[in-house]
């Protein structure tokens, strides 16, 4: 059985799907390596394509520690279905002015943050 090799090798983010329409299933998994203040981070976002995300940090000494857990957890989340998508950050998308005025002045309460929809 061959070794995957490392894809984190530096300070990375990968952005993961799993669409399975017969299940309703419309997930996403965004994994982030990230100076932090104390240290390298990991930054885990998830859920529901289109509904509320969940976040959760992680901080560690070195950054060999949170590479070798990123690579893990990226590993275990293909096992599971995940396929990667290209990257937001290497598209460049434009974003439209009146879409960034929607988001700046939106109001606590008014709504949850999302993830823009693939499909």
């Amino acid at each position: 059985m061959a070794v995957e090799p490392a894809l984190f090798q530096d300070y990375d983010i990968r952005e993961l799907v799993c669409i399975i329409h017969e299940l309703n299933r419309k997930r996403f998994y965004r994994i982030e390596v990230a100076p932090g203040l104390f240290g390298p981070m990991i930054i885990r976002a998830w859920g529901r394509i289109g509904c509320r995300v969940r976040v959760k940090t992680e901080n560690f000494a070195c950054l060999a520690d949170a590479l070798t857990a990123a690579n893990r957890l990226y590993r275990t989340k293909r096992k599971k279905g995940y396929c990667e998508v290209k990257s937001i950050v290497d598209e460049k998308i434009a974003v439209h002015p009146e879409k960034v005025a929607q988001v700046r002045t939106r109001r606590v309460g008014e709504g949850e943050p999302t993830l823009p929809g693939f499909l």
